[in-house]
């Protein structure tokens, strides 16, 4: 069953960007800072999704709007890499593209998630399961 819910999934994800429509348009989410980051993950208590993204990148911000639609979006902090500092902290932690996700567990990171599709079913597997 979950096999076929991930190829629904990976289906309406694939016809959505080709159309670059949404049903529901609301506004992409604001941008988080890296202090922001920096305060949740220090204490090392639970999982903190780290989105990279970027105002420029088509993908990153039609995923910001399917994330909105599933109302994932608020579990999920999202850094513009145009500003130096993120850029930096994107380099320091192997980003080679954009959108790219980074997960912190309990003080263990790990290896970036790259593209819009990938993203999503992570993110909606982790929802659909928790």
């Amino acid at each position: 069953m979950k096999v076929l819910t991930n190829i629904f999934i990976t289906l309406a994800i694939m016809v959505s960007l080709a159309c670059g429509s949404t049903p529901n348009p609301k506004p992409p989410p604001e941008y988080s800072t890296l202090d922001q980051v920096y305060k949740k993950t220090k204490d090392g208590q639970g999982k903190v999704y780290v989105l990279f993204s970027a105002p420029w990148c088509e993908s990153c911000e039609h995923l910001k709007k399917l994330l909105t639609q599933e109302g994932i979006v608020n579990k999920i902090m999202i850094l513009n890499v145009d500003k130096t500092e993120n850029f930096l902290f994107s380099r320091d932690l192997e980003v080679k593209g954009l959108p790219a996700l980074v997960i912190f567990d309990h003080g263990q990171i790990s290896l970036p998630r790259h593209g819009a599709n990938k993203i999503l079913l992570h993110l909606v597997n982790i929802e659909q399961d928790g």
